[in-house]
Order: structure tokens, then C-alpha cells, then sequence
């Protein structure tokens, strides 16, 4: 093992040079219980860099750091599935530190440029927009009546968003706000969300406008028994 981090809600990641963590078949990476060390669900698959250095874990996110041909590589993988999610600019030299407790991503090791920028032994990244909670279409269905699409939550501080309407799929008009008119009759009408930040930006879509809020947590689910 050659990086770990807490994740901040009980468990520990851990990446390295290995076959199996917690019981369980991993491949260099591998998330642990962090009070009976077994292996959680989450696993990033056949993951083979030539060395781990570091592990970020955010909310909807983990990033790690390590090695891959000679160059730095830093690979983000899905917070909940462990699926591969992208791999930022390679650089040139060692990462051999990540931190993502403060909203954006911040390395630190001996590298001198990254993606073709001079960085040297420290840089950040402003991760892009991760969707929290949907957007809703709100407002009476009937032709005249005004819809209000709400962006909805989104972890990563967007800095803007953009709106457009849909009508059973196809885009018809843009803006926050839309006005049902005769077109509309029978059909299903949503609002799409884009949110944008210095890292990105990424979409959502709302359920269909009169619909009910989708159920929403008061406390988490529980396991019990042996």
C-alpha cells in the first residue's frame, strides 16, 4: 500500500501494488471499512498504474495519483460505482500528494508543468459541476400557465446556469421560464439544466413538469442483523 485517505464518512481508500484488499478481488485500488477493514462494494475494476501516490476523495468523486508510462497520471473515478469517469493532463514529474477538501482539487509532488502549463510542485483544479439533487419543472399544466424550471443542487459551486425546454425530447425553447402554449397539449414537457464552472460543465434533466417531488431521504438506510 502506498496512498490512502479517509474518505470522511467511515471508510479508507487505498491504492498500491496488490490482488486482493478486505477479502475481496481488487486491484490496486480498494475502498475498506474502516472499523472491520472489509473491502466495501466500490471497486475501480482492473486498475494497473505503474504506482499509486495519492487518493482525493470527494463527495461524488475520487481522484488518484500515480504513474503510468513515465508520466504523472490522475485518473477520476465515480465516488459510488468506482467506474471511470476521466484522466486530467498528464505531468511531467511526480504527484505525490491530493487534496479535495475544499472544493477543488490541489497536487503537490515534483512535477514542473502539467498539460503543457508550468506548474511547478503545486496546482489546482476546479472540478466541474456533479449533480446533488434534480432540477424541477414547476408551475400548473395548462396552456398560458407559466413553468419555472429550478436548477437544482449541484456540488462543485457552479458559476452559471443555462436552461432550455423540452417537448417529449426535442428542444423548443430556452430561458428559466416557459409558457405552455397549444403545441404543447398531450405532450410531456421537462427543463434541462446546464451547469458550468472553471472545471466544466455537466447536464441534468428534470422530471416531467406537473409530476410529483421524487421521494426524498430523512435517514439513511440501515443493514441489521448477523
Amino acid at each position: 500500500v502506498t496512498a490512502l485517505t479517509t474518505s470522511g464518512d467511515g471508510t479508507v481508500f487505498v491504492g498500491g501494488e496488490f490482488e486482493s484488499a478486505g477479502g475481496k478481488d481488487r486491484y490496486d485500488l480498494a475502498e475498506l471499512e474502516g472499523d472491520s477493514g472489509a473491502a466495501t462494494t466500490w471497486s475501480a475494476g482492473w486498475f494497473e498504474p505503474e504506482d499509486v501516490h495519492a487518493i482525493g476523495v470527494a463527495r461524488h468523486r475520487v481522484w488518484i495519483g500515480g504513474e503510468d508510462y513515465g508520466h504523472a497520471l490522475l485518473s477520476e473515478r465515480d465516488r459510488d460505482t468506482g467506474a471511470w469517469i476521466g484522466s486530467l493532463p498528464y505531468a511531467h514529474g511526480d504527484v505525490r500528494d491530493l487534496d479535495a477538501s475544499h472544493g477543488a482539487l490541489h497536487a503537490a509532488g515534483g512535477f514542473t508543468d502539467i498539460g503543457g502549463d508550468a506548474h511547478r510542485n503545486l496546482a489546482s483544479w476546479t472540478p466541474r459541476p456533479a449533480l446533488l439533487d434534480s432540477p424541477r419543472a414547476l408551475g400548473a399544466v395548462a396552456e398560458g400557465e407559466t413553468l419555472t424550471c429550478t436548477p437544482g443542487r449541484w456540488e462543485g459551486e457552479p458559476t452559471g446556469f443555462s436552461y432550455a425546454w423540452l417537448r417529449d425530447g426535442d428542444e423548443i425553447a430556452t430561458g428559466a421560464q416557459y409558457v405552455i402554449a397549444a403545441a404543447d397539449a398531450g405532450a410531456e414537457l421537462r427543463c434541462r439544466v446546464t451547469a458550468r464552472n472553471r472545471g466544466g460543465s455537466d447536464t441534468a434533466t428534470s422530471a416531467p413538469a406537473g409530476s410529483p417531488a421524487p421521494p426524498a431521504p430523512t435517514d439513511p438506510p440501515r443493514i441489521t442483523g448477523t
